[in-house]
């Protein structure tokens, strides 16, 4: 509901003096600002994981970022400390892309934009809020090595030598907020595995698509799986090396 405002004592003075001659209501003027308007600067920085080494995470300049709320879509590049502002945007969900440059893993999510203010329903002037958002985008280029057994001939033990044959597929999943968000790598004829181009600072977990048909009659296919593993958070600058692993089936 907008608010009214009653025109200056003079013209009230006159307007009361009309309502007593002629029985008029008095003259008011209605302004065209809807209670509780409130548009956002909405500013969003991109910064680089490798730089948190150095104590601090440095802006990454030239990147895209999209937002998308209720269907309207603006791209802006970010500026040379990686920031970038998006005006009259309003209060509610808006979708964030941030288009990754070479070398780094681009990054999805979503926010929700709130205004302080918005229950104040007598509030007759433009709200304006100002409200930030900081993306790491996170380094490609992290190291994972490994070396995999299995009881391959289902002898309910595992044997020297026994390694995964290099059919086997290591894969490696990070959060879908990032992409890509699946990596893979064969095994190789020695068991080895090596992954050369994962990204860090993000939860990082190993699985194998690994099968086999066993002895028993009929045969049937079992399912291999690392026992335990774990997850991981991966350094660019610190290789890991998880030593020879065991599968289960």
């Amino acid at each position: 509901m907008k608010k009214i405002k009653i025109l200056s004592l003079a013209l009230a003075l006159v307007s009361l003096f009309a309502l007593s001659c002629e029985e008029t209501a008095p003259v008011v003027q209605e302004n065209d600002i809807a209670n509780g308007t409130q548009t956002f600067v909405y500013s969003i920085q991109v910064k680089q994981s490798s730089a948190l080494s150095g104590g601090r995470a440095q802006g990454l300049a030239g990147v895209n970022v999209t937002v998308n709320q209720n269907g309207g879509i603006q791209t802006k590049t970010t500026d040379a400390t990686g920031i970038v502002s998006f005006d009259n945007m309003k209060q509610g969900t808006v979708s964030v892309f941030v288009l990754a440059p070479e070398g780094f893993s681009s990054y999805n999510t979503s926010y929700y934009l709130d205004c302080e203010m918005c229950d104040i329903t007598d509030l007759d002037v433009d709200q304006l809020e100002y409200q930030q958002l900081e993306i790491i985008l996170p380094r490609q280029g992290a190291t994972v090595q490994g070396k995999i057994f299995a009881d391959v001939d289902f002898s309910g033990t595992t044997g020297t030598g026994e390694t995964v044959p290099n059919t086997a597929v290591v894969i490696a999943k990070v959060s879908n907020d990032y992409e890509p968000n699946v990596y893979k790598t064969n095994v190789q004829s020695d068991g080895t595995f090596k992954f050369t181009n994962l990204p860090e600072g993000v939860t990082i977990n190993l699985s194998i698509d690994f099968k086999k048909n066993d002895n028993a009659t009929p045969p049937a296919e079992r399912t291999f799986e690392f026992n335990g593993l774990g997850s991981f958070s991966l350094d660019v600058n610190n290789p890991l090396s998880l030593g020879n692993l065991c599968l289960t089936n």
